[in-house]
């Protein structure tokens, strides 16, 4: 799909020019001596063979010497000056990759908040130092797909791969590997590219200068989120986090928490529901011994099981098991006409269609406001909040900030790679090369470029 040839020839011959030891000066100063005709030597038809084998012998050990060089120098000759590669990646989580001469990873920096997400998990930053460019693209494009961020199942779809000029040795094997992955993936998604001058890719990380190939000083954090920490007070860190932290990860979270949960916040109206009827049915029961008092709570604790008629007694079991299995369900138990009032007001008020409806548009205001009734709503299903609870408190360090950010990514990421499962493990067939050519024909024929393509999918 993408040539990775050049002028091999040049380059074979300048690689012996380097190999081979110069001569020695009195050797090389030594006159020549005149050419004297030797009569030349007669082989015979029986040696003709052996003389055969011998120069295929020494032809092989040749192309066995030289078979690293050769496959070295059939790669893509670099321009002038060029030493490693300026790239950035962008998906919707955006990350810049530098690679040294040998085209290994030696720095990455995350250029939106999403690539926090990919970057921070399980220590993913740290291992793709020292791989190779080409692989560590595959491993962070794969993670992208495996979270949402890329749907494999799309019938057309693109990344765009911009190329710091001057600094674009193994750009175009990175591109070329994206677009063999994409083919094992079964997914018809283009890898636009597109070339940005020094100062233009200096601008689009955020650092001053692009002259080395270093993407930001160094001590300069990887991690979107984590960059602006030294220069904040304790107030503007705490702003900071609410800002970024709460509003982004956490209101993601619990978005998709709450989303999720539907059907069981349903069979949770409907628990009450039938316990709400069993506690009328026990009051207004014409057998009920109760004189001023007769709920069902007070009658467990203070009357006598042995003066129930048989229908009365069958009732206040039936009740028993029901309160038994709400508190099995749900770990909470409802121990008085008063927990049953709180727990279905709160039902009724944080109904499905009232969540629902909430959650159309829930902006930063709303969750700053409700986050705490939400998570309450939650634990009434039986949900463990107590990390998203931690994470309401905002820092008062940067220290205790980094910890923060770190459980709100890892939590982010959890969520959204059970919401994308089942899209990235559907079973598609891996693209043939002719049939991806034929898609990437079809979006230059309909868009112009596969550049211009990209924009029209990310506007």
């Amino acid at each position: 799909m993408r040539s990775r040839g050049s002028d091999w020839k040049t380059k074979w011959e300048q690689e012996l020019d380097a190999t081979l030891p110069e001569l020695r000066a009195d050797v090389r100063e030594h006159p020549i001596p005149a050419s004297h005709k030797r009569p030349a030597l007669r082989r015979t038809r029986e040696d003709g063979p052996r003389y055969a084998l011998l120069a295929l012998a020494a032809v092989l050990l040749l192309m066995l010497c030289f078979t690293p060089v050769l496959r070295e120098l059939l790669q893509e000759a670099p321009a002038e000056g060029e030493k490693g590669t300026l790239i950035a990646l962008h998906i919707n989580p955006s990350v810049a990759f530098a690679a040294d001469s040998e085209g290994k990873v030696v720095q990455l920096l995350a250029l939106n908040a999403d690539a926090d997400v990919i970057l921070s998990h399980a220590g993913f930053a740290e291992e793709v130092i020292g791989l190779p460019l080409t692989e560590a693209v595959v491993r962070y494009t794969d993670l992208a797909a495996r979270l949402g961020y890329l749907d494999p199942n799309t019938q057309g779809d693109a990344v765009c791969l911009r190329v710091c000029e001057g600094a674009s040795l193994h750009a175009e094997s990175a591109a070329a590997e994206l677009e063999d992955y994409f083919c094992r993936l079964g997914a018809r998604i283009a890898v636009a590219e597109e070339k940005l001058s020094r100062t233009d890719f200096s601008a689009l990380i955020g650092t001053e200068s692009g002259e080395d190939l270093l993407l930001a000083p160094v001590g300069t954090a990887v991690l979107f989120g984590e960059r602006a920490l030294s220069t904040l007070t304790e107030q503007e860190l705490q702003a900071y986090y609410e800002s970024t932290v709460l509003c982004r990860e956490v209101k993601e979270t619990l978005s998709a928490r709450l989303h999720s949960r539907m059907e069981q916040f349903s069979a949770h109206a409907e628990a009450l529901l039938h316990v709400t009827e069993l506690s009328g049915r026990v009051l207004a029961h014409p057998d009920n011994p109760g004189i001023f008092i007769k709920n069902y709570w007070y009658l467990a604790e203070e009357s006598d099981p042995a003066e129930y008629t048989p229908s009365f007694a069958s009732l206040m079991t039936e009740m028993e098991h029901a309160l038994a299995d709400y508190a099995k369900t749900y770990g909470r138990e409802i121990a008085s006409v008063g927990d049953l009032l709180s727990l279905t007001e709160e039902s009724v008020r944080w109904s499905v269609e009232n969540l629902l409806s909430l959650l159309e548009d829930f902006s930063d205001a709303l969750l700053l406001e409700h986050a705490d009734e939400l998570l309450t709503c939650l634990e009434s299903i039986g949900e463990d909040t107590e990390q998203i609870r931690a994470l309401l408190t905002p820092p008062t360090t940067a220290e205790e900030f980094l910890g923060k950010h770190a459980l709100a990514l890892q939590m982010s990421f959890d969520t959204r790679e059970e919401s994308g499962r089942e899209a990235y493990n559907t079973e598609r067939e891996p693209l043939g090369q002719k049939e991806y050519l034929a898609f990437l024909d079809a979006v230059k024929a309909e868009y112009g470029s596969l550049a211009d393509y990209w924009k029209t999918q990310n506007p």
